[in-house]
C-alpha cells in the first residue's frame, strides 16, 4: 500500500473517532423535557360523618311502671312494708321471709306474725304483683303493701377508741328490734343505723351506755 494512502486512512479514522467521541459526550439519555406531565394524585376520600349513636340507657328494656329497673349508686334502697295475713308463729315467718328473699331485687325480709307484717329491702323496684305471689304461693293473705326508704339515724358517740369499740356499738344497736343494720366510725365518733320500723331514740341512746359509752345526741 502506498504510505501516503495508508497515513490518510488512518488520519480520517482518528477523525471518525473524535467525532463520535464529542457527539456521545453531547447525547442526554433523560431529558425532562419529553416527559409527560401527570395528573394530580386524587385526595384521599374523607369517610363519610356517622352520627354518634345514643347512649343506652341502664335498663336494656322500655321503661315500665311494672319492669324492675336498678337504683343508681346515689340513691339509697327501697324498704317496703307489706301487711300480710295469717301468719301465727315463728314458722309463719320464716316462710314468709324465706319466700320473699327469693324474688329477685329482694336483699332482705323481716317478718313479724304479731304486728301482721313483712319488710323488705330492696335493691330495685320489683313489681308489687311478685311480692304478693311469693306471700300468696306460701297460702298467707297479701294485703297491701307500704312503699317507704330506709329510715337512717345517726348517733354522735364519745368514748370510742378503737375497731374494738366500734364492734362493741355496732353489736348493740343490731340486736335492738328495728334495726337492720349499724355502721359504727370511732374516728368520726358516730353510728348510723338503718332502720326497718320506728325505732324511739331513747332505746338507741340505752343500748349504746350500756356500753359505757356517752351518746352525746341523736339525729
Amino acid at each position: 500500500m502506498n504510505p501516503m494512502v495508508g497515513a490518510a486512512a488512518m488520519s480520517l479514522s482518528s477523525f471518525t473517532v473524535c467525532t463520535n467521541a464529542l457527539r456521545l459526550n453531547l447525547f442526554r439519555l433523560y431529558d425532562e423535557r419529553h416527559d409527560r406531565p401527570v395528573g394530580k394524585p386524587a385526595a384521599p376520600e374523607e369517610p363519610e360523618y356517622l352520627p354518634a349513636a345514643p347512649e343506652a340507657c341502664a335498663c336494656s328494656v322500655e321503661p315500665d311502671a311494672e319492669q324492675s329497673c336498678p337504683l343508681s349508686e346515689s340513691q339509697e334502697p327501697l324498704m317496703w312494708t307489706l301487711r300480710v295475713g295469717g301468719m301465727m308463729c315463728p314458722h309463719c315467718e320464716k316462710r314468709v321471709r324465706d319466700a320473699l328473699e327469693a324474688v329477685e331485687g329482694v336483699l332482705s325480709a323481716r317478718a313479724d306474725h304479731e304486728t301482721g307484717t313483712a319488710v323488705v329491702t330492696l335493691s330495685q323496684s320489683v313489681p308489687e304483683e311478685a311480692l304478693r305471689a311469693a306471700v300468696e304461693g306460701q297460702d298467707y293473705e297479701y294485703i297491701s303493701v307500704e312503699r317507704s326508704k330506709t329510715m337512717k339515724k345517726t348517733l354522735k358517740i364519745e368514748g370510742m377508741m378503737c375497731p374494738h369499740c366500734e364492734a362493741n356499738v355496732k353489736k348493740a344497736l343490731e340486736a335492738l328490734e328495728g334495726v337492720e343494720s349499724a355502721e359504727v366510725s370511732h374516728k368520726a365518733g358516730t353510728a348510723v343505723v338503718s332502720l326497718g320500723k320506728a325505732v324511739e331514740d331513747a332505746a338507741l341512746k340505752q343500748a349504746v351506755e350500756d356500753k359505757g359509752y356517752t351518746v352525746l345526741g341523736v339525729e
